[in-house]
């Protein structure tokens, strides 16, 4: 899904009802993109509550790297998973799912 929405913030033909509905299928990153919308830094006062409005405040390449911070946090609790495992030798040469993990 995270990827769907970068390819679609990379496009030229993407109006903002466009992302801001992929956005808010996620709640967590709709929270993320009004929490930054609402900070000090983008001049938030705590009056934008929608995300159409955040993202015209944010601007794209704003709401780009709220995204890819995602995907970033995402791939990182992944991968440290999967070196956890591989170094446990009760979990070497087994498929792991993520909720069987000691």
């Amino acid at each position: 899904m995270i990827l769907e929405l970068h390819r679609l913030l990379d496009s030229e033909d993407s109006s903002i009802k466009a992302i801001s509905n992929w956005i808010s299928v996620d709640s967590a990153l709709s929270a993320k993109v009004l929490k930054m919308a609402n900070s000090p830094y983008f001049g938030g006062k705590g009056q934008v509550n929608s995300i159409p409005q955040a993202i015209t405040l944010l601007g794209l390449e704003a709401v780009k790297s709220i995204v890819l911070g995602d995907v970033r946090s995402w791939v990182m609790r992944h991968r440290w998973h999967g070196f956890h495992n591989a170094r446990d030798p009760q979990v070497q040469g087994k498929d792991v799912a993520p909720d069987e993990r000691k």
